[in-house]
């Protein structure tokens, strides 16, 4: 099974530069400016890893995080990403097991992440497929690369 990843955040660039960067490293991954409506994959996680930025179109991301946590979102790997933080950010961030990014972040500094998220999951794990299912907007289309447009 292909390792998924679920990308929120407000800015365009940004989105889709965290997407093209995750599929790169054979992710199949799902790009939204915001996280409303989100749903609950019933009994399992959605995805193997979330990435939100601390500011989306439709509020905090911390707080979309926490939310999903409280109606029971079962995803263990988070992170969230910001320009700058207060400490009550970063510790609220901190409590909901969240990884912290600062704004910019070199590449290799969420690579490292990802390799020691990648180490804790099981070969025997499913995910969910309701969010994708119920959702009311789509996700952003993967960047086209160089490579294919030789082909």
């Amino acid at each position: 099974m292909k390792l998924r990843a679920f990308v929120f955040d407000a800015e365009p660039t940004v989105r889709l530069y965290l997407a093209e960067s995750l599929r790169r490293r054979g992710y199949e991954v799902f790009a939204f400016p915001h996280g409303y409506n989100c749903s609950v994959c019933e009994g399992t996680a959605c995805a193997d890893v979330i990435i939100a930025d601390a500011i989306l179109s439709e509020g905090s991301g911390i707080d979309f995080l926490q939310r999903q946590k409280i109606v029971g979102c079962r995803n263990q790997h988070l992170a969230v990403m910001a320009g700058s933080w207060s400490p009550e950010e970063r510790r609220k961030a901190h409590e909901l097991g969240c990884q912290t990014f600062t704004k910019p972040f070199a590449h290799t500094e969420l690579d490292e992440w990802l390799t020691e998220m990648e180490k804790t999951l099981g070969s025997e794990r499913s995910l969910g497929n309701s969010y994708l299912e119920k959702t009311p907007f789509l996700a952003d289309e993967p960047m086209a690369s160089d490579d294919e447009d030789e082909n």
